[in-house]
């Protein structure tokens, strides 16, 4: 690095002040004395400090080092104690083990009481508990848990409540808009329907069992149930079903196919079914092949 000099102020004053040259001269002088002394010191600085940091550097690559050392050792010990699994006896330990540790994963465990008990149970050693302590134990436990499942259920209802006040919401303002649709009929009992294909088949009674093609939906859009995707066509008796499909086929010739708009309390009420949640509002796509299968042969 090139190192410029320059004068300070005070010291132009200084020069201007002296009336012999020789005072001039000697002020100078000692000026970059100071100047080379300073700057013999700033380098001085900086060579400690590039020593300092090359220490540090080096310090971090030996903990970088040691870090990998440790972690490389880890991962050699979990191979070693890793058994083989190759005989019929360590398939079935191994299993076993799974199987113990998944039925206790919903109970906090002591890793080691656990290991101290599977022991003695292996060995065939009497329980170091007495029959009075294990009794206690079991009763508390049992307390603990039923008061854990009660939490469990009183959360799980009320998030279901929230659900069903939601969906009961969202539904009734999907319907009442639906409703005014051009082609949309509302039956008296809330169903709602539109008329894709006009059939002109026979009409299904309550006794009938009909073939169908169907898909179900959500309201927003997502398909919970599909008959057209399996390739394969349901049948079924005409009351087997939720109540909209049972007042929707008792009104459809066969060859039609209707999209219905079926409310909560037609389809799967407060309770919902599989994907299916409280008080929703279904949509399905139905097309009737057979008004009636049992009348074939």
């Amino acid at each position: 690095m090139k190192i410029v000099k320059i004068l300070p102020m005070t010291l132009l004053f200084t020069l201007a002040a002296c009336e012999q040259p020789a005072d001039t001269v000697a002020v100078v002088e000692a000026v970059e004395v100071a100047e080379v002394a300073e700057v013999v010191e700033a380098v001085e600085a900086v060579e400690v400090a590039e020593v300092a940091e090359v220490a540090e550097v080096a310090e971090v690559a030996e903990v970088a080092e040691v870090a990998e050392v440790a972690e490389v050792a880890e991962v050699a010990e979990v191979v070693a104690a890793t058994p083989e699994l190759s005989t019929l006896e360590q398939r079935v330990s191994y299993l076993m083990g799974m199987q113990s540790a998944m039925s206790a994963a919903a109970v906090e465990l002591d890793k080691a009481a656990y290991d101290y008990g599977f022991a003695d149970g292996l060995a065939g050693n009497e329980p170091v508990l007495s029959e009075e302590v294990i009794a206690e134990t079991v009763r508390e436990f049992q307390t603990q848990m039923a008061a854990k499942q009660e939490e469990q259920q009183r959360q799980a209802a009320e998030s279901m409540a929230v659900a069903a006040e939601g969906n009961q919401k969202e539904g009734a303002e999907f319907l009442a808009a639906n409703g005014v649709k051009e082609g949309v009929v509302t039956t008296e009992s809330g169903l709602q329907y539109k008329i894709i294909t006009v059939g002109s088949g026979a009409v299904p009674t309550a006794e009938s069992v009909v073939e169908v093609h169907y898909a179900g939906r959500l309201l927003d859009g997502t398909e919970f149930d599909s008959s057209i995707q399996r390739g394969d066509s349901a049948r079924f008796g005409v009351t087997q079903v939720i109540p909209g499909w049972t007042e929707a086929l008792q009104l459809m010739p066969e060859g039609s196919k209707w999209e219905l708009y079926i409310p909560a309390d037609l389809a799967y009420g407060l309770g919902g079914s599989g994907p299916i949640g409280p008080n929703q509002t279904l949509i399905f796509e139905v097309e009737l092949l057979k008004a009636n299968t049992s009348t074939e042969g």
